[in-house]
């Protein structure tokens, strides 16, 4: 069975009222989430480093696809 924190859960009322603060926290933690991954890559030597004309080559040839 899934548990949540108290801290986890809103009211149907608390969402309508606080809509984006609430939207905000949720963002704020999947960033969390993505900036640990990030690091835990840098500290087992598994980062990718690009350099800025490996990224722009990257992006020109999504954007022309």
């Amino acid at each position: 069975m899934l548990s949540y924190n108290a801290n986890e859960l809103f009211s149907a009322i608390e969402i309508a009222k606080n809509f984006a603060t609430i939207i905000q926290k949720a963002l704020f933690e999947e960033d969390k989430k993505f900036v640990a991954s990030q690091v835990e890559k840098i500290k087992n030597g598994t980062a990718k480093f690009y350099s800025l004309e490996e990224t722009q080559d990257q992006l020109e040839g999504a954007i022309q696809t």
